[in-house]
């Protein structure tokens, strides 16, 4: 009997900051989005925000940074979501970003928008202007 074939997974695709910190959010939530570091991305270290930003666009790449000051006010032309982590990365904080993977599946769900994730976490969305707190 014949296989079907399966459909292509959309887990959420994030480029992350080289930063000791992640390494305990990639073990954790590896089930519900996909990482690759801005070094491998770029083929280089030391790339400025700007072109991070430029590059993951062209590759329909998400960006998760703990550079809230720079990434928070994007470029108007870019459709990628950018998440901005706030505060340390502790246990608590890593379930709660977990949760919000699993509960958004969907690679689509975070283009034109930023989250922004201190004592809880915001959404700003770019195109309708809007924003709201979701944890």
């Amino acid at each position: 009997m014949r296989r079907l074939q399966k459909e292509p997974r959309d887990k959420p695709f994030f480029c992350h900051d080289e930063n000791l910190e992640f390494a305990a959010l990639i073990k954790e939530c590896n089930q519900g989005a996909m990482f690759i570091s801005a070094i491998k991305l770029m083929k280089r270290a030391g790339a400025k925000d700007p072109q991070i930003i430029s590059e993951c666009d062209n590759q329909d790449i998400h960006i998760l940074t703990k550079n809230t000051r720079h990434f928070r006010n994007p470029p108007e032309n870019i459709k990628i979501g950018i998440i901005c982590i706030g505060k340390k990365l502790d246990k608590e904080f890593i379930k709660k970003l977990k949760s919000l993977f699993l509960k958004h599946r969907k690679h689509s769900f975070y283009y034109q928008k930023i989250f922004l994730i201190d004592d809880h976490v915001t959404m700003f969305d770019r195109v309708a202007n809007t924003r709201t707190i979701l944890q």
